[in-house]
């Protein structure tokens, strides 16, 4: 897993050692950390974002660069946009009579329920499964 470690590391002008000491770790730990060859655990990584003074979001990213926080909003703003926009759709068919004065009654109320979640999940789906396959978030999920 990609991570920020060196970098935040040096703008905090701390040698390997110095972070290392500081996490209760050796030296080569942090170096292995730094180049990949190791994912720390999880209490690990909450050390060394603590010591980095950052986010663990912020320490590790993902392949494209981009924080995992962020892609968490891309979707969840996705999938918010769908739930809006389906219950506006709700709320209008609700108050607006149809022909001969017939409202939605609970059964369309719930079938449109059971679209808009199924919208969202889609929205979420491919963020879920790349989650999913990262060893510190199942960690941290678990």
């Amino acid at each position: 897993m990609d991570n920020r470690i060196k970098e935040l590391r040096k703008s905090k002008k701390l040698s390997q050692e110095a972070l290392a000491n500081a996490c209760e770790v050796s030296r080569q730990t942090i170096n292995a950390i730094e180049n990949n060859k190791y994912d720390p655990s999880l209490e690990l990584a909450f050390q060394l974002a603590e010591n980095l003074e950052v986010s663990v979001d912020e320490l590790f990213l993902y392949k494209t660069g981009e924080s995992i926080m962020g892609n968490v909003k891309k979707n969840y703003v996705l999938a918010t946009i769908i739930l809006l926009s389906c219950a506006f759709v709700l709320f209008t068919i609700y108050i607006t009579d149809f022909k001969d004065g017939v409202r939605l009654g609970v059964t369309g109320v719930i079938a449109i329920v059971g679209v808009i979640t199924t919208l969202c999940q889609l929205a979420t789906w491919g963020f879920d499964r790349k989650v999913q396959k990262m060893k510190w978030v199942r960690k941290l999920l678990l």
